[in-house]
């Protein structure tokens, strides 16, 4: 399957628009392209469509996509794909603050397996201006991440080997760095984390009580922010938050599960989520 994310490349303060992740086959690429030219049928010209792929993805996974954009208002931030061979989307609306400074904005889109993993992203730029522009909608390529590293403490092994188990089914080609698994007998444990660490995608930060107690684990996730910074950090939290604070240095990190709300929600014949 390949992944794209559709939007405009410029706004206005005080618009609303939309920001489409696509999932589909090479073959229906055309129709991509032709669901984002149909959504913006005043656009002066067609839509440019860079997928991204191919990648591993099982039938029948249910992906998590995730939306931030700091500076504007997004409505709901999370939402889900089944994967079953056909496009699928996933769609945010994102509203424009009317007092906002002209300029370039950033944001980002992110996959996550069903246990919450991050395995794919892709920053946005959006251009906001003062004067009504005649613009098509973009899409670019996420990042599919090829190498992770996961940090964890050695109580938590057999939670943390179950959740990268249900990740590896939905992206079987991400290389997962294990201590338990990666590393033989009489090799430089410390030399060993700090050179694989920079060289990663995505550091999973599997965090608890245990972890936060675990001076390797501290070592391993400062070695993180020192050499890729916050963004390179992603927390899969073993416990709440408000259980176990996270470090100071990374306050600003998302660490509840919010997969949970999709795995756990039912849909009712009123077609309302209900928890």
């Amino acid at each position: 399957m390949h992944f794209a994310v559709s939007s405009p490349p410029a706004v206005q303060p005080g618009q609303t628009i939309i920001v489409d992740v696509w999932a589909h086959l090479e073959r229906q690429r055309a129709e991509v392209a032709r669901r984002v030219e149909r959504a913006s049928p005043l656009s002066g010209s067609p839509p440019i469509i860079r997928s991204k792929g191919p990648f591993k993805i099982e039938r029948g996974t249910t992906l998590f996509v995730r939306l931030r954009f700091p500076e504007f208002h997004v409505g709901s931030p999370e939402d889900a794909i089944l994967w079953e061979g056909e496009i699928a989307n996933a769609s945010f609306e994102v509203v424009v603050p009317r007092q906002i400074v002209e300029g370039m904005k950033n944001g980002s889109v992110t996959v996550h397996s069903e246990g919450g993993l991050r395995i794919a992203e892709v920053t946005l730029q959006i251009m906001v201006v003062a004067k009504s522009v005649s613009t098509a909608p973009t899409t670019q390529p996420l990042h599919h991440y090829r190498k992770a590293f996961a940090s964890y403490a050695s109580q938590d092994r057999d939670e943390v080997l179950g959740r990268i188990q249900g990740m590896q089914k939905a992206a079987p080609d991400l290389d997962v760095f294990l201590d338990v698994v990666k590393l033989r007998s009489g090799e430089d444990f410390e030399k060993k984390l700090l050179q694989v660490i920079p060289e990663s995608d995505v550091f999973y930060l599997f965090w608890s009580a245990a972890a936060k107690a675990s001076p390797w684990v501290e070592k391993e996730w400062r070695c993180a922010l020192d050499c890729r910074g916050e963004d390179f950090i992603d927390p899969v939290p073993l416990v709440s938050p408000e259980e176990v604070v996270p470090p100071e240095e990374l306050a600003k990190k998302h660490f509840n599960d919010w997969t949970l709300a999709y795995r756990r929600c039912e849909v009712d014949p009123g077609n309302r989520t209900r928890c």
